[in-house]
């Protein structure tokens, strides 16, 4: 999930709302998943692995205010997200990451 952190932040970069349909859709895209991938699900069969990790993602940027939830399953870049995205020097978000600036809040 922590690979799916960047890739969710830079499409958020747009400014606009956007669901959880059209996020999960842009991580099966930036990760070339095959329709056989995309049907993969988690050990318990619940979830589909690849929604499941985009979720975990997604809580995880929200906790550190990086992005925001204005409405149900519909997420949009904080002004946070944006500088954090904004930095050259930033190639990757992780766990770390996030609850660092989870701290600094």
């Amino acid at each position: 999930y922590q690979e799916c952190m960047k890739p969710i932040l830079s499409f958020l970069s747009d400014k606009k709302e956007h669901t959880v349909k059209e996020i999960d859709e842009h991580i099966a895209f930036v990760f070339n998943l095959s329709d056989e991938e995309k049907q993969q699900k988690l050990p318990s069969g619940g979830a589909f692995l690849y929604k499941s990790r985009s979720n975990w993602a997604r809580v995880y940027l929200s906790k550190a205010g990086l992005i925001l939830k204005p409405k149900k399953a519909v997420f949009k870049i904080s002004d946070e997200g944006i500088k954090l995205n904004a930095e050259s020097s930033v190639t990757n978000i992780d766990k770390a990451t996030t609850h660092l600036r989870n701290s600094l809040k």
